[in-house]
């Protein structure tokens, strides 16, 4: 990846008004190679796994005997050291792709107050944006090639060639153009519980070339009743456009299996091929702040500050899983999901409700497709504190200084609406599992400095949680959810309920220790540092995969949640001249 940036800033007077403004064009260019080593050809695996014996007794492909050129070869799947290299050969290859993304972005802003206001002056800035990017991908010819091609003398009419694909050529490019006004306006000074009182107010204008126009707005008030404090409100309209490859992906496809959940036949394993949307929108959230900040007089060198988020988002943009797609098709009747796969035949099978279902044979191919069908309202509130201190305040003599720093968040909801009819909208908060949020996250901070030394101790945590809020956990006299017809509520709440012995896991605090020591060079700044991360090595909570499907090859834990690295070190040194 690289990027070329140049820029030119002035000043000018105008109507009496200093003005400011600067200019910039950016232009930068991203590749990347992508290779599925080692990757099963299927439609050469299923020709070379289909054995016999020639009319000399020699074990040839099947295929051969009516295509004796087709360069089939025989391989053995019983034992262990069995299959020749020849054959792996022939299975196997190396499937790839490559990409490119360009961006060009050109800027002129301006900045300047025109005019006096009765409580001060009333500042103005303007620009406009334009901004191209575009992606081209290629790949090897085998990628978007027909089974016949994929295998020469294959009978074989529909699939992808390879078992992992890395991903079919594609190309896309957007434009858009932005124009912008922003003002903060005085409306009040130096009165009694208004010492000042100032307004915001921003909005944008945007075109796109693929969606078409539209408008963002922002509005802020910052009130201080009395020096010590301040008050601070934000709402806006905000949007973000889907990237080139949600739009523009030609297909990456990999292996799948679902669960047939109205008869619990698991594990019908298939392929399914990811692409793009050409047709989506942008996603638009609407934004609100509020928040104070305190400082008082009477404590100096003390901060406290909370701020209570609340945001909504309409038309996310959601690719719905295999999982997902097959179950809108099959338990809620949704036509669109029934239209992304294709399958071999069916078999009738009788569920657990009595009622008997047709059950695919196979699933010969799946298309999955993002759309923009998310929604999701999330709340909470981030409370910050700091307070620095001479340590001779404490202890009479003593060298150095003292800081302290406490943050901490609390999650209140995030709900998400994937557009799924049968599956009821979930609260992360709490989840501690893969994609939750804890109810609190916290991080207590430490640290004494003297001229050249200084070292931090930082406390951080997590709080328990569960598995899923939906989950009910009993040990005894546990509800049954059978499941039932398709969109009936019998298979709304199977699909959503699952009774279990623990929905619990545990929350974690960990312990990060930091030295620091500045070189006493004259000519440049020289600090050795010294960081040890989880300073008692305190294991993950551990959260417990699914039995089936691809849970064997993920980390018995939430990552992103828990440290599951244990104890790290980290030493160093920074040097600036």
């Amino acid at each position: 990846m690289y990027r070329f940036l140049t820029g030119i800033d002035g000043g000018f007077n105008l109507m009496q008004t200093d003005w400011t403004w600067d200019a910039y064009v950016s232009y930068g260019r991203s590749t990347q190679h992508v290779i599925s080593g080692n990757t099963i050809n299927q439609v050469k695996y299923d020709m070379a796994i289909d054995a016999v014996r020639d009319t000399n007794g020699n074990i040839v492909c099947r295929s051969t005997l009516t295509n004796p050129g087709n360069g089939c070869v025989p391989l053995n799947l019983f034992g262990i050291g069995v299959a020749s290299p020849e054959a792996l050969a022939y299975v196997g290859g190396n499937p790839w792709s490559a990409a490119e993304l360009r961006q060009l972005v050109g800027a002129v802003n301006f900045q300047g107050t025109p005019w006096q206001g009765w409580a001060g002056p009333i500042s103005l800035a303007f620009g406009v944006e334009h901004r191209r990017e575009e992606t081209d991908a290629s790949a090897n010819d085998l990628e978007r090639a027909a089974p016949g091609v994929c295998a020469p003398g294959s009978t074989k009419s529909d699939g992808s060639c390879w078992f992992l694909a890395a991903g079919l050529p594609y190309s896309g490019s957007f434009a858009v153009t932005d124009v912008y006004l922003e003002t903060n306006v005085p409306l009040v000074k130096e009165l009694p519980f208004a010492r000042a009182l100032d307004l915001s107010v921003a909005g944008r204008g945007t075109y796109y070339d693929t969606f078409g126009s539209t408008g963002t707005w922002k509005l802020g008030l910052n009130w201080n009743p009395f020096d010590d404090l301040r008050i601070r409100m934000v709402r806006s309209l905000d949007i973000r456009e889907p990237t080139l490859i949600d739009m523009y992906q030609g297909g990456t496809t990999t292996s799948n299996n679902i669960t047939d959940k109205r008869v619990n036949t698991s594990n019908i394993t298939f392929q399914s091929t990811n692409t793009g949307n050409p047709d989506l929108q942008p996603e638009r959230a609407t934004n609100s702040i509020v928040g104070f900040v305190y400082q008082p007089s009477w404590l100096p060198r003390f901060n406290f500050s909370v701020d209570y988020y609340w945001i909504e988002i309409e038309r996310g943009v959601n690719t719905l899983s295999a999982q997902q797609t097959y179950d809108s098709c099959v338990m809620a009747g949704v036509q669109a999901a029934c239209d992304a796969f294709t399958v071999s035949g069916y078999h009738p099978v009788t569920g657990a409700d009595g009622v008997v279902y047709q059950v695919p044979d196979q699933i010969t191919g799946m298309r999955l497709v993002p759309h923009n069908s998310n929604g999701r309202k999330a709340e909470r509130m981030e409370i910050a504190a700091s307070y620095r201190m001479s340590a001779d305040s404490i202890i009479s003599g003593w060298n150095g200084n003292l800081a302290f720093r406490g943050s901490a968040t609390n999650y209140i909801k995030d709900i998400e609406d994937g557009g799924i009819p049968y599956v009821l909208p979930n609260d992360r908060i709490g989840n501690n599992f893969s994609g939750g949020l804890p109810h609190w996250k916290y991080q207590l901070q430490g640290m004494y400095s003297l001229d050249r030394f200084s070292t931090t101790l930082t406390m951080r945590g997590v709080s328990s949680g569960v598995y899923n809020n939906l989950w009910i956990e009993c040990q005894t006299n546990c509800p049954t959810f059978p499941g039932g017809p398709a969109g009936s509520q019998a298979a709304v709440d199977a699909a959503n309920y699952v009774t279990t012995t623990r929905n619990h896991i545990a929350g974690a605090i960990w312990w990060d220790l930091g030295v620091n020591y500045k070189l006493g060079f004259e000519k440049s700044e020289t600090e050795l540092f010294f960081n040890v991360r989880n300073l008692f090595d305190k294991d993950p909570a551990i959260a417990a995969r699914q039995q089936s499907g691809t849970g064997w090859d993920f980390s018995p834990s939430n990552s992103a949640l828990y440290d599951v690295l244990g104890r790290f070190y980290r030493a160093g040194f920074r040097v600036q001249f």
